[in-house]
């Protein structure tokens, strides 16, 4: 909430950082956002674990996005399916 007022003053303010400014968002479980939410990767054992702010999460909070929360996923991510997809 803190964060979303700030970026409401800085609106009202005339200030925007760009089309972006004040768009809630959520990211996947695996994006560490470097605060208190939780980054699982879907798995129980990371409950609890700290990361770094992701390169992504500190662009996008430069542009004034708000994000809310984190999706949730299967365990790793469902990295052990065996199945990847390859977008060109």
């Amino acid at each position: 909430m803190s964060i979303a007022s700030a970026l409401d003053a800085e609106r009202a303010n005339g200030t925007s950082r760009g089309p972006l400014h004040g768009i809630p968002v959520i990211t996947k479980n695996n994006i560490a956002t470097g605060d208190s939410l939780n980054i699982t990767d879907g798995g129980l054992a990371l409950l609890g674990s700290k990361a770094e702010e992701a390169f992504v999460v500190k662009n996008l909070r430069k542009a004034g996005v708000i994000i809310l929360g984190t999706a949730n996923e299967s365990e790793d991510a469902d990295h052990r399916s065996g199945v990847f997809f390859v977008l060109s």
